[in-house]
């Protein structure tokens, strides 16, 4: 035990004098009080924000604490918001190192900020350096928001990091969409913002506050609408079959060259060759895209397909890929020798659903919500767990033929035939069938359907 009065003795003496008495007077305020341990008040509560939706965002307490009478050592443990301030450590000697969370600091008077605030609890019972912590405020942005649902946007190239006070969030159009004011336009982009500017808020991207201010994208620009049919007239509709863009990409001289697609598709090569084709512009290499060659081309082709899978091994299930090659690697007749070479790509960007996702998530009906585009993660934040199982059950029950009774009985995740399992064969299959609509005929589409329908209430083994 020590003395409440100093922490640094454990005995407490008294003179005696020569008259055989001691030299104290006997009266309780004179005698110290020993204790085992002391407590401060209750500290502070771990900072958070509505913004943090997911675990790893949030604000902590790291708490490095001693268990008396006899202390061993150091001990720690961290905490985050869900506990309450009245259940931390506040004997002698504990340290609480607070942190805001993510994309957040503690805010100085001057106006910069610093990433932790440290309170010590000392022998008088008393935190030291204060007992209250300062405001935290947003220091960047913690992710770019979701785009509507209506709006058929997808954000680009973010990984699920913190985003700069300047840095920019890309939004494009799904695969086989355009913008609705401005086809050629390939992506719009929004800044993370400091709240320096006016109608910006800091620590927010300067997406528009409306739904319909936000950029749509359609699957083709629309024209105006057309003139009524003339009496007795007829109209006739003629759709169009609206395939994926071709991209393409070339090289020269063994120098490496790049093939990419947007964030979220994949790189499908169709057809590659190495060499040259025969031109009416002879010494034109790549299309024009690179330096002439000044001996000229060949009379006929001289072409070697066999690199296309090579592309294929190193660019496929990829966003962005570099390819460069040796010239022997693709022999070419003799008479092509002397000429430069190029390698000429073309390829198409796809959308490769990722559906072992959704049962790989540890809330798998959460994951098979959102990757369906049945619900906007942000509206999930307040559902209890049974309220997503409702409501994946009763999207799964309007678009396939299983009924809420047989849902109801199967489990959230499981080997046989559950929930999320049919929600990730939905995702892969439906959506794949949906993009390609206008592939098919009515009537193939319409059988294509029930063959869907009939798969997602037979298929058990996921």
């Amino acid at each position: 035990m020590f003395f409440e009065s100093d922490r640094s003795k454990s005995e407490f003496s008294m003179l005696c004098k020569d008259s055989g008495q001691y030299d104290f007077d006997n009266a309780r305020e004179n005698w110290p009080t020993c204790l085992e341990d002391v407590q401060c008040p209750v500290p502070p509560e771990i900072p958070t924000s509505s913004e943090y939706v997911q675990k790893k965002d949030e604000g902590y307490v790291h708490i490095q604490y001693y268990e008396y009478p006899l202390p061993t050592g150091p001990k720690f443990k961290n905490l985050t918001s869900e506990h309450l301030n009245t259940t931390f450590n506040r004997n002698f000697d504990v340290t609480l190192t607070y942190g805001c969370g993510a994309a957040r600091e503690f805010m100085n008077p001057d106006g910069s900020s610093h990433p932790i605030q440290k309170l010590t609890c000392q022998w008088n019972r008393e935190w030291k350096p204060q007992a209250i912590i300062p405001e935290c405020d947003w220091v960047a942005c913690l992710r770019p928001p979701s785009p509507p649902e209506s709006t058929n946007l997808v954000l680009l190239d973010w990984q699920g990091e913190v985003l700069p006070f300047g840095g920019e969030a890309r939004y494009a159009c799904k695969r086989g969409m355009k913008f609705e004011d401005d086809p050629a336009l390939e992506f719009v982009v929004y800044e993370c913002t400091d709240g320096s500017e006016q109608y910006t808020k800091r620590g927010f991207v300067n997406t528009p506050s409306e739904p319909d201010k936000w950029p749509r994208c359609m699957e083709a620009p629309q024209c105006p609408t057309p003139p009524p049919v003339p009496y007795e007239g007829k109209v006739t509709n003629n759709p169009v079959v609206f395939d994926l863009e071709k991209e393409t990409s070339c090289g020269v001289d063994s120098k490496s060259f790049d093939i990419s697609c947007f964030s979220f598709m994949s790189i499908y090569v169709q057809t590659a060759y190495f060499g040259r084709k025969k031109k009416l512009n002879k010494k034109q290499m790549c299309n024009g895209n690179e330096d002439e060659d000044p001996k000229g081309g060949p009379d006929a082709d001289c072409i070697n397909t066999d690199v296309i899978e090579d592309i294929r091994q190193q660019c496929h299930g990829k966003s962005k890929c570099s390819f460069n090659y040796a010239s022997h690697a693709y022999p070419l007749p003799e008479a092509c020798d002397r000429y430069r070479r190029e390698i000429n790509t073309t390829y198409i960007c796809i959308l490769c659903h990722k559906w072992y996702e959704i049962l790989e998530s540890d809330d798998c009906v959460k994951s098979a919500l959102v990757n369906n585009q049945w619900i906007m993660s942000e509206k999930l934040v307040n559902m209890t767990s049974e309220d997503r199982r409702t409501n994946l059950m009763l999207t799964l029950q309007d678009r396939t033929a299983n009924k809420i009774g047989d849902l109801a009985g199967r489990k959230d995740k499981d080997p046989h035939g559950s929930l999320c399992g049919i929600a990730a064969l939905y995702w892969v299959l439906f959506d794949t069938i949906r993009k390609k609509k206008y592939l098919f005929g009515k009537k193939n589409f319409f059988w294509l359907h029930l063959y869907l329908l009939f798969f997602l209430n037979n298929y058990y083994v996921i």
